[in-house]
């Protein structure tokens, strides 16, 4: 019987987001950690002299932004990311550091501004995304005015002020506090040809990225409705599997006082629930019936329609009709309401304790396979009638097996000769016998499990096709 635990409880969208906040600070964290290094990166180089950094205004930006990184990510650290206002603290933060290094560069690194907003989209906030817009308009208007005061400025902007006649006989090359720079009219051709452009550039990646925060938040909405209806299905599905594990006889040994003989059965679904079963069950002291079924289709609808026809033809079996009589029976029963056109395919078999002889009847079913005292499997290719639910009004015809002392009847489902590995060979019903041989003379569990361990073998990690039912029964006395 498959071994199936229910799905853990659904995880609602607060859980979620709950949880992609955490990843997100963690992120954030690391994207601190990797802004830090540029700046260690720019102090080598100008060591080495790849470009050149004034020193002294290098250390003191550098340390500026060490300062605010270091406390933040060992807050986020220490909490493992686990607070609501660590994701507020670490994008700030992090706006500011990027503020900080667009003012000392100042060489068009404005829009490095976006990079703290593209990753304020990992929080699927659209309200922390426009703050961090907001914000960022802010720290680009103070980087505009310190760049002016302080002589960080862009010198691209200086060829603009030139060309508007506000600054005609300076080189761009000259110091920019010189006297000779007037400060304002700079500032302004900065915010004119600078900042505004930018800050048209920044807006639009604001719409985009708050569209994307809004569609990622719909998407972990859905996700987790989706999780919720499959935890449901996923329950729903064990409960029918429980209680079509509980219909099949699934106790052994199932009569412990009889020892004229040795019977063992299992069924491997392919999916959660199957369309094949099985059954036996004693008509009177020295009658025992023999089932072996396999419905058409797979999933709900091919269990639903076992249960119905395990129940009639156990309810026909017990009311003293021949294995022929109860197939015809079934089959009309079934064929009265089957809008589905779902049909089943049957072997049924009276076996007598007392003589070992059994009146059995097929419908449409695989041939069994019988070994006698001392010898080997071989089919036994019995008449195959038509399949049950098929046709109303069919015939069918028993015929007579006999079972000696240490003979032994194998009953399964195409599940076994069409297994298939993951070069779509099949298993066949050569290596099925092989597989029967193999073992032949341990008792009956310990038969069906050779065979399926041979199946697995043999699928070597293929998925498994069809449903894999088998029934053995061995003549003891």
């Amino acid at each position: 019987m498959p071994n199936q635990k229910l799905r853990e409880p659904t995880i609602t969208p607060e859980e979620l987001f709950w949880k992609n906040e955490v990843k997100s600070n963690h992120l954030m964290c690391s994207v601190l950690i990797l802004f830090w290094g540029l700046w260690v990166t720019l102090g080598l180089f100008s060591i080495v002299h790849i470009f050149w950094l004034e020193f002294k205004p290098f250390m003191t930006f550098f340390g500026i932004t060490t300062a605010l990184m270091a406390p933040a990510i060992g807050i986020t650290l220490y909490y493992n990311g686990e607070k609501k206002w660590i994701k507020t603290m670490l994008t700030f933060v992090f706006l500011i550091c990027v503020g900080i290094f667009d003012t000392y560069l100042g060489y068009n690194l404005k829009l490095m501004l976006v990079v703290p907003m593209l990753v304020s989209v990992r929080y699927y906030s659209k309200r922390l995304t426009w703050s961090v817009c907001i914000a960022s308009f802010i720290v680009m208007f103070c980087s505009c005015i310190l760049n002016t005061m302080y002589g960080y400025i862009d010198l691209n902007m200086i060829d603009v002020a030139k060309e508007v006649t506000l600054l005609p006989d300076v080189d761009p090359r000259e110091v920019i506090t010189d006297d000779v720079i007037n400060k304002e009219k700079l500032f302004w051709s900065q915010l004119q040809f600078g900042f505004l452009p930018e800050a048209l550039v920044l807006i639009l990646l604001t719409i985009l990225c708050v569209k994307i925060a809004g569609r990622s938040q719909n998407l972990v909405v859905e996700q987790a409705q989706v999780s919720a209806k499959t935890a449901q299905l996923e329950t729903e599905l064990f409960l029918a599997s429980s209680i079509q594990n509980g219909l099949l006889p699934n106790i052994f040994p199932p009569f412990p006082d009889r020892h004229e003989f040795d019977i063992y059965a299992s069924m491997k679904p392919a999916k959660e629930i199957g369309g094949d079963f099985y059954d036996f069950f004693m008509i009177d002291d020295d009658h025992l019936a023999l089932v072996m079924a396999d419905v058409s289709g797979k999933g709900v609808p091919a269990a639903l329609f076992m249960m119905i026809s395990k129940a009639l033809l156990k309810t026909q079996a017990q009311n003293g009709h021949s294995p022929a009589e109860v197939l015809a029976k079934v089959n009309n029963q079934l064929c009265e309401k089957n809008p589905a056109e779902m049909f089943v395919t049957v072997w049924l078999g009276f076996y007598e304790i007392s003589t070992g002889k059994i009146i059995a009847a097929n419908a449409g079913h695989e041939y069994p396979a019988i070994k006698r005292a001392n010898g080997q499997f071989e089919l036994f290719k019995d008449k195959h009638g038509f399949v049950v639910a098929g046709m109303e009004n069919m015939k069918y015809h028993n015929y007579e097996l006999q079972l000696d002392v240490g003979d032994t009847l194998f009953l399964y489902t195409d599940g076994l000769p069409e297994a298939t590995d993951l070069t779509d060979r099949q298993f066949g019903y050569e290596r099925m016998l092989g597989a029967l041989n193999a073992n032949s003379d341990c008792d009956m569990k310990g038969l069906l499990q050779t065979v399926h361990d041979h199946v697995s073998e043999f699928a070597n990690g293929a998925n498994q096709f069809d449903d894999l039912t088998m029934l053995a029964i061995e003549r003891k006395v």
